[in-house]
């Protein structure tokens, strides 16, 4: 598997570790960690370590911050908190 396969990989497995939706956490699947995951697979934290590990510790910061600021909008949008939605 090459080094951006890997990437594409960790990308698809830290977005689902952040879902939109409630969901079931259990213990990370990694032994040690103290982590909670979705599915009991690997948590975001051992998921960014990773990524780090393949690119930078700046670009897995990054990427997480990115992520987040996307939950937020589309947990903005779902729920009618844009501006719109608030003049109505």
């Amino acid at each position: 598997m090459t080094t951006q396969d890997r990437i594409a990989n960790l990308v698809s497995k830290i977005w689902g570790q952040h879902p939109f939706w409630p969901s079931t956490f259990g213990p990370c699947a990694n032994d040690g960690c103290q982590g909670r995951a979705r599915g009991c697979r690997e948590c975001k934290d051992c998921l960014k370590k990773q990524l780090s590990a393949l690119t930078s510790e700046e670009f897995a910061t990054e990427f997480y911050q990115a992520l987040a600021d996307v939950r937020k909008c589309e947990h903005r949008l779902v729920y009618g908190e844009t501006t719109n939605n608030e003049k109505q």
